[in-house]
């Protein structure tokens, strides 16, 4: 009877051995699948990593085709550099697997940020002319560039990985999670409605408008229609404004507040003075209007000589004035918007819509 029950223990616990042993097995099996998949992840290639996850959580699906092949391997290599990982825990339950990984991965969060006002910027630039646009492609491709030109620091996720077993071995399954895990969340950021703040946008508008040429700035803010006239004159006009607002404009950023859709966001413009534009032009055109030249210069004449006097007055300028105002911005769901209105566009102009309607008669 003693030696039955030795032979029982024994049998026993040869089995639990031979499953431990098994069991053990499994989980080799299943980190050594995770591991070769996250090695792929280094490799740079976009074949590859397009194995290992839903590319679309970085690049939309209509960006992969052969023409962006490169383009998308560059960026995989330049999101994927300082990648690296630790299997933490692994669990095997029949055809079923769970891993644990601690990853450490570019931090997507300052990326996006920095995406999204740069992508925000050429959206701006490109408003100002009927023959670009900024495309998808662009877009990632200033992706491209924004990576290669800025040092990113990593933070440290963790990723849980489903596996099943199949009868050519352990799989990773493909999940939502896991996608957004080895992305750092990119894709969620870039579509979070709130990821730039209203005084994000407010800058982002204000900086992109200080970097363009006079040309751009007078297309931008349409400058050529502060006068009803011909179009040869609307033009040096819009031109000499341009170069004016160009020359003076200045913000700062005082106060921002906000609910979950309305902002308003408080600020400080200063610009050209057009008000004392208009005194001088008056003061000017009265002096010339007195002589013996304005007198024999006919009707015609006198108004093409105003209107001389006043692109003078204007190139000339050197006065500025400032404003206080609100920016009123709306959350329409994908990001914050600028409701322009007339008091910013005569904060911008100096007011010179209403400041020019005093002398509108002499130079239309």
């Amino acid at each position: 009877m003693k030696k039955k029950s030795y032979f029982l223990i024994l049998l026993l616990a040869f089995s639990l051995l031979f499953l431990a042993g098994c069991a053990g097995k499994e989980e080799r099996a299943v980190k050594k699948t995770v591991k070769a998949q996250l090695e792929q992840l280094k490799d740079f290639d976009t074949g590859v990593v397009q194995d290992v996850l839903s590319t679309g959580e970085i690049l939309p699906e209509k960006l992969q085709d052969e023409t962006l092949s490169q383009e998308l391997a560059d960026i995989y290599s330049l999101f994927y550099q300082k990648f690296s990982y630790r299997i933490k825990d692994v669990s095997v339950k029949e055809n079923q697997a769970h891993v644990t990984a601690k990853i450490k991965t570019l931090d997507s969060k300052a990326l996006a940020t920095d995406f999204s006002k740069a992508a925000l910027k050429e959206h701006i630039k490109t408003s100002v002319s009927s023959s670009e646009t900024f495309t998808l492609e662009d877009s990632y491709l200033l992706l491209k560039d924004l990576m290669k030109s800025k040092e990113y620091e990593t933070v440290s996720l963790t990723a849980d990985i489903q596996l099943k077993k199949t009868k050519k071995g352990w799989e990773i399954v493909s999940t939502q999670e896991l996608d957004n895990a080895l992305t750092g969340n990119f894709l969620k950021y870039t579509t979070d409605a709130k990821l730039l703040s209203p005084k994000d946008i407010v800058k982002v508008h204000f900086d992109t408008m200080k970097s363009f040429s006079p040309q751009d700035l007078r297309a931008y803010l349409h400058l050529d229609s502060i006068l009803n006239t011909d179009q040869q004159y609307q033009t040096s006009l819009g031109e000499v404004l341009a170069e004016q607002i160009s020359k003076h404009f200045r913000y700062k950023i005082l106060k921002e507040t906000s609910d979950s859709t309305q902002a308003v966001v408080q600020v400080s413009i200063t610009s050209v003075d057009f008000h004392s534009i208009i005194n001088s032009y008056k003061k000017k055109a009265s002096k010339w209007l007195k002589t013996s030249d304005a007198l024999s210069a006919g009707t015609q004449g006198r108004r093409e000589k105003e209107r001389e006097i006043l692109i003078s007055c204007i190139e000339k300028n050197k006065k500025t004035s400032s404003q206080k105002l609100e920016i009123h911005l709306v959350n329409d769901g994908v990001n914050w918007k600028i409701q322009m209105d007339d008091e910013i566009s005569n904060a911008l102009f100096g007011d010179a819509k209403n400041a020019i309607n005093e002398i509108s008669e002499d130079v239309e």
